[in-house]
């Protein structure tokens, strides 16, 4: 028999090590993190209530995301930021290297709905790589960042329906 192959004869890869693992799932939060800059962009074109919640909800996730990556054994990216004798400013890590544009700048309805789409895809990607993460110490970040999406996706929604709303007047 040959190696890789199991009794009935199915190839079975070699199996990645737990840091090659880990370093992949490190990558694609760290991604995450970045369309998430890009999502926030709903705000330059639509401004309301809903739309700034959404943006929030989007800014908390990204936050729990960068929690996460500590958790997962990522350096810390702001050392000076508890230094009160500091007065360096660490910049914001996992930053786009160039501004995607999700938006268009004159149909706000299917700016939304793109959001959400993209808000949907996202959570969708996220809860794939989480279940062999989800150990006690990582529950809270999962929890939170699944949370966050989820109420990001549903204030992009409400701002939705009062579109609607404002099309019947």
């Amino acid at each position: 028999m040959e190696t890789g192959q199991c009794v009935s004869g199915c190839y079975q890869s070699p199996r990645s090590t737990e840091s090659e693992i880990t370093e992949k799932r490190i990558k694609t939060i760290k991604a995450m993190r970045e369309d998430l800059v890009s999502f926030m962009g709903i705000k330059e074109h639509i401004s309301n209530r809903e739309t700034s919640l959404c943006v929030t909800k989007l800014e908390e996730a990204r936050m729990w995301m960068g929690k996460l990556l500590g958790k997962l054994g990522t350096e810390y990216p702001y050392p000076e930021s508890m230094d009160p004798a500091s007065k360096k400013i660490e910049p914001p890590t996992d930053m786009p290297a160039e501004k995607k544009n999700l938006f268009c700048e004159s149909d706000n309805v299917a700016n939304l709905k793109a959001l959400r789409a993209a808000i949907t895809d996202m959570l969708s990607r996220f809860n794939n790589i989480v279940g062999p993460i989800a150990d006690g110490c990582n529950v809270l970040e999962i929890i939170s960042i699944q949370q966050k999406l989820t109420e990001a996706n549903m204030w992009a929604g409400v701002a939705l329906g009062n579109m609607r709303g404002d099309q019947n007047k």
